[in-house]
């Protein structure tokens, strides 16, 4: 879903979990 332009806080917020588990999932390295 990042490639759709959702943040990571949105993404966190959608799904109900921290940003440390998004980041955990989507390296900031993975940058879009």
């Amino acid at each position: 879903m990042l490639d759709k332009g959702y943040s990571r806080q949105q993404l966190a917020i959608i799904y109900g979990v921290g940003v440390s588990t998004i980041y955990r999932y989507f390296p900031a390295s993975k940058k879009s």
